[in-house]
């Protein structure tokens, strides 16, 4: 907590003429930071930042609009509510469960959400599945149907007739597109922000139209020669975006949760 007379020289630098405000605010900085034991702001590791390529073009979108508006454009949905602020989060854990025979798998993904600060509302969530590019085509297969279910008990093992959970979206996509796909999982994440210890993480289910090869271009985990900090998986894994209004009605934000 401040001390009462760190806030009283920052209140009184607010209030000076502008010619010596900035003097001011340098040594009420200075002040503080000795205070604080530091000798310089501190700087954040960015390499430990990651912005997903969605909100970077969400971010292009919503600056680019001819009208100056605080709601965000949530893909997919019509009554999007007031969101103004988008949170990403990146799996903190994840396994998987290669079923036989190899024309479909289970991933368990699990995201840390928190509940949401005080006054900030839920307005929605989806998943961010990436995809690669397949250069030739499975010879009977072209598509694959994508299913995501939230669990709702403490998950023992990786297989659905043991797994207690309710589905919560899917979509048939096609072998040969390498664009992300999206999928709403508003029903989960709203539970968990008022329910933390009740989040299981998500069962997600890949399976092919036709049983005839593996599918292997949905981004679910790191490839086995991959480390947690590979560019290519850090670019490509699956994330979460969450969608809230926190009643400022100010310019919208982006932040990177995990």
């Amino acid at each position: 907590m401040l001390s009462s007379g760190i806030v009283m020289l920052l209140v009184a630098a607010m209030f000076l003429p502008s010619c010596t405000a900035n003097k001011s605010a340098k040594e009420a900085e200075t002040y503080l930071l000795n205070k604080l034991g530091l000798n310089r702001r501190p700087r954040p590791d960015r390499s430990k930042i990651i912005i997903p390529d969605k909100m970077i073009q969400m971010y292009k979108a919503q600056t680019g609009l001819q009208l100056d508006t605080n709601m965000l454009v949530i893909p997919g949905r019509q009554n999007m509510g007031s969101a103004n602020t988008i949170k990403s989060y990146t799996i903190e854990e994840s396994r998987s469960n290669l079923l036989s025979p190899k024309d479909h798998y289970l991933v368990h993904l699990y995201f840390d959400v928190k509940e949401l600060p005080e006054r900030e509302t839920f307005q929605a969530a989806e998943l961010i599945l990436s995809r690669t590019k397949l250069w030739k085509a499975p010879v009977k297969r072209r598509n694959v149907h994508v299913t995501v279910s939230d669990i709702t008990q403490q998950l023992t093992a990786l297989d659905e007739s043991s797994t207690i959970s309710r589905i919560l979206d899917s979509k048939m996509v096609h072998a040969m597109d390498n664009d992300s796909i999206s999928l709403d999982i508003g029903q989960a994440v709203e539970r968990w922000t008022q329910n933390p210890s009740e989040n299981y993480g998500l069962l997600v289910k890949v399976v092919a139209h036709k049983k005839q090869s593996r599918i292997n271009n949905i981004r679910l985990k790191k490839r086995d020669k991959e480390g947690p900090k590979n560019p290519e998986w850090l670019k490509e894994q699956p994330i979460m975006l969450l969608y809230t209004d926190d009643t400022k009605h100010s310019i919208s934000r982006l932040q990177a949760c995990g």
